[in-house]
């Protein structure tokens, strides 16, 4: 989190580490904090990071001086205390890149982005041979995350596309009704004629890596270019009855 507080409000920086910036010709103390410096927070399906700083000033007597567009909003009645918060959506979220150029696009519709990327250890792979590639989170140790999709489609023909993991879900009869929600018990499939692997635990808050089997196409072109495209389920804490992935 990057916290800007405008120099009008306070003339010292709020911690030591804050250092002057100017923007559209005003002055602002700029410090940012990793998300183990911050405040953790669940509301719904939004992770909320925070951070209560100090403000050493008279902030009633100032506030009349602060911008319209500060973005700072202070409330006296609080002892000089401003908290700064950032929500994130732990909705799906879904990550995709091209095979050959590593060209990546993140997809969201969320409050704040928790960003992940695709890379593959190598842009071009002969069929038969092993592909390896890599989810990177932009944070890790944020949150808990594990693919519940992944498809492989042609870059020039979207007809033309295969699945290498999917969710089977195994619903369980809860008051008479049939329940399927991440609560219970979920089974995944990885395909087995392309012998999709995970090459490091299911969930995870760090980077996780993949393998499978290269393939071709039928269609008249000697180099195939892909685009694989991967679901993410997020979580703030580990993911509850996941049962291992299974060879469908």
């Amino acid at each position: 989190m990057k916290i800007g507080i405008n120099r009008n409000v306070s003339e010292t920086a709020p911690e030591a580490h804050f250092e002057l910036e100017t923007k559209n010709n005003q002055e602002y103390w700029t410090g940012v904090y990793l998300p183990s410096q911050l405040e953790r927070t669940i509301d719904g399906h939004n992770l909320i990071l925070s951070k209560k700083l100090f403000i050493n000033q008279d902030l009633e007597a100032n506030l009349g001086l602060l911008p319209s567009d500060s973005g700072v909003v202070v409330d006296p009645a609080d002892g000089g205390w401003v908290t700064f918060t950032c929500s994130y959506s732990l909705d799906p979220t879904v990550v995709e890149d091209h095979h050959d150029n590593m060209a990546v696009n993140m997809t969201r519709t969320a409050i704040g982005h928790l960003n992940y990327k695709i890379e593959f250890e190598n842009s071009l792979t002969q069929v038969g041979h092993k592909t390896n590639f890599k989810i990177i989170p932009a944070d890790p140790g944020l949150v808990y995350s594990r693919i519940q999709s992944c498809t492989m489609t042609h870059i020039h023909n979207r007809k033309l596309s295969y699945r290498l993991f999917w969710p089977m879900l195994i619903p369980r009869e809860l008051s008479g009704r049939l329940r399927r929600s991440m609560d219970v018990n979920q089974q995944f499939c990885k395909d087995r004629h392309v012998n999709f692997e995970l090459l490091s635990p299911f969930q995870s808050q760090s980077t996780q890596h993949f393998q499978f089997t290269s393939f071709h196409f039928n269609v008249d072109s000697r180099i195939n270019t892909h685009l694989i495209k991967c679901d993410l389920q997020l979580s703030p804490d580990p993911f509850p009855n996941s049962l291992p992935p299974v060879f469908c």
